[in-house]
């Protein structure tokens, strides 16, 4: 039990990066962890992918993904409380 919590956070993690290269243009999984890396940590990847590609990454689906993770845990949170009596 007590390796749930980070192994569901694992899941979470690799469906969002998935999530990221899903769409009408699909774009690698290694692109998408370079896109990532690089802009976190800038130099750490050499860009060898176009800056179309890095725009849609970063500046399109990556904050949709992140969003929907948060309002899917708000709604988790608030469902999550003892249920009302009547």
């Amino acid at each position: 039990m007590p390796a749930l919590i980070p192994g569901l956070a694992v899941v979470l993690v690799i469906g969002m990066i998935i999530a990221v290269g899903v769409g009408p243009v699909a774009i690698p999984l290694e692109t998408v962890w370079g896109v990532i890396a690089n802009k976190l940590i800038p130099g750490s990847v050499e860009a060898v992918w176009s800056s179309g590609r890095e725009n849609i990454v970063w500046d399109v689906r990556a904050p949709r993904v992140i969003l929907g993770a948060i309002v899917g845990a708000s709604l988790a949170l608030v469902g999550g409380g003892e249920p009302c009596s009547r």
